[in-house]
């Protein structure tokens, strides 16, 4: 009896490179995002959260914090001043329904996206 795992490993192999997965279009953008960090804590949440805010640049212009829902409605807006290196923003979820949102930082011209779970 013949074994057939190696080529089924082999082809999983194959299969799952980022190579061949994502093929390069040759015109790569090597601009360094506007945030070096952003991260959400707690997350899942069920009231208040901190959002990390850490720039790769001094930021001159507001930015704008929008929190929508997965169907794209606008849940939340606010403001944020300009900083140079971290900062930190609470934010209180607690009266949104349960669900996920996305958490969007924007500066104008680029933006951020994260998931956050309001349990």
């Amino acid at each position: 009896m013949k074994m057939r795992i190696l080529p089924v490993i082999f082809f999983f192999v194959f299969l799952s490179s980022d190579s061949f997965a994502y093929p390069s279009s040759g015109a790569e953008d090597h601009t360094p995002p506007f945030l070096k960090e952003f991260t959400i804590f707690p997350n899942p949440t069920s009231g208040e959260v901190t959002l990390t805010l850490e720039t790769t640049d001094p930021i001159s212009a507001v930015m704008t914090l929008k929190v929508y829902s997965l169907i794209g409605q606008e849940m939340m807006k606010e403001s944020i001043n300009p900083f140079v290196g971290t900062k930190k923003v609470q934010l209180d979820l607690g009266n949104l329904p349960r669900g996920l949102y996305m958490v969007e930082i924007s500066d104008g011209d680029r933006s951020r996206i994260k998931r956050v779970s309001v349990r």
